[in-house]
């Protein structure tokens, strides 16, 4: 995933666009020069090269295009990163450039105020700012930050107007229902699923720390938040545990595997459970598949690597079993691309192309 737009310590201002119709032109302007600020151009191809290499984005796919669209496209409001403004898109109003903010652009004012109190009072925003190599933990960093914001912003319509607070499963279905793959094809999966699962995921993740132990909990959660995908997918997990497991990060030695000591490394990234069924979905399985073949993920690092004889990679998985392992390994050799070879050994599991 992309870095969220909404981390600075620098002081917040409100600003309002005049027009939806400005609004629109300018709003995708602002997201444009608001996730180049950490997420460049550059940054996007090198990251673009590395997951189509490995499955995750299909060969037509620019990510930095989808990125924008479908931010601007999807975009109220947000927090910029860096520079500590706070944007929020109006309706006009009735005298020239005035604006009308109802009780929905409430809710996104509540939302984007959250994250700034977040980067004034937990280091996990300026963690997520830098955080370009390992989309595993970004993930589950932005959704438990995207969680808190999106129950304060449901927790003010309460207060305000008396509106119950949503189950997760019903903030689940509107969001896939809005956001829909049917709507959106030309989206990239990945794109799309990671920036859209974020929010209710994240809001279910929080709602469940509420239940257990309230305000103070959540509090608490801000200081030991997940750290995979796999935490934010099952609650349960993070929740009976005393917090979340070590971050487990497997070492793939460059220049002992690459085919040649020509090879560049393009760059190596961690995708977690998250990923793997992501890419189980690209190549063919449908949800409850992918979601099954992804269970029991441990740990995961990739690389990749351009050759004069071409493009090569590795992908490592590690299960907490063996026996998942195997079972991985098996889906995996059906799915797989002609060129990837799928090794296993214990609780391993090697997607790989090219290498020594």
């Amino acid at each position: 995933p992309p870095p969220p737009l909404f981390s600075s310590r620098r002081r917040h201002t409100r600003y309002f666009l005049e027009s939806r119709g400005l609004g629109d032109v300018y709003k995708r302007q602002l997201v444009t020069e608001s996730i180049g600020r950490v997420y460049t151009q550059e940054i996007s191809e090198t990251d673009e090269t590395v997951k189509k290499a490995l499955g995750l984005l299909p060969a037509d796919a620019d990510l930095w295009e989808s990125l924008v669209e479908f931010q601007a496209d999807a975009v109220a409001g947000f927090y910029a990163p860096l520079d500590g403004r706070l944007y929020v898109v109006g309706e006009p109003g009735g005298q020239t450039g005035e604006v009308s903010l109802g009780r929905e652009i409430d809710q996104v004012l509540v939302h984007e105020l959250v994250h700034a109190l977040q980067a004034t009072h937990s280091d996990l925003v300026d963690v997520t700012i830098g955080l370009l190599d390992h989309d595993d933990l970004a993930f589950a960093l932005g959704a438990l930050l995207e969680g808190d914001a999106t129950w304060a912003g449901y927790r003010d319509d309460q207060l305000s107007y008396g509106l119950p607070v949503p189950p997760p499963e019903e903030v689940a279905s509107e969001f896939e229902a809005h956001w829909s793959e049917e709507q959106h094809q030309e989206v990239p999966r990945l794109v799309r699923e990671s920036l859209v699962l974020m929010y209710p995921a994240g809001y279910a993740l929080v709602t469940r720390i509420l239940d257990a132990g309230g305000v103070p909990a959540l509090d608490a959660a801000l200081l030991d938040p997940p750290l995979t995908s796999e935490d934010v997918l099952h609650p349960e997990r993070y929740l009976d545990s005393s917090g979340p497991a070590p971050l487990r990060f497997l070492q793939l030695e460059t220049e002992r595997i690459a085919p040649s000591p020509e090879c560049t490394t393009v760059g190596s990234n961690s995708f977690g459970e998250f990923g793997l069924r992501i890419w189980a979905k690209e190549r063919g399985m449908e949800d409850p598949g992918a979601a099954a073949a992804a269970e029991g993920w441990d740990a995961d690092r990739a690389v990749v690597f351009d050759c004069p004889s071409g493009t090569a990679f590795g992908g490592l998985v590690q299960f907490g079993r063996a026996a998942r392992a195997r079972e991985f390994a098996e889906i995996a050799r059906r799915l797989a691309r002609p060129s990837t070879r799928v090794d296993d050994s214990g609780a391993r599991v090697l997607l790989w192309a090219n290498l020594t």
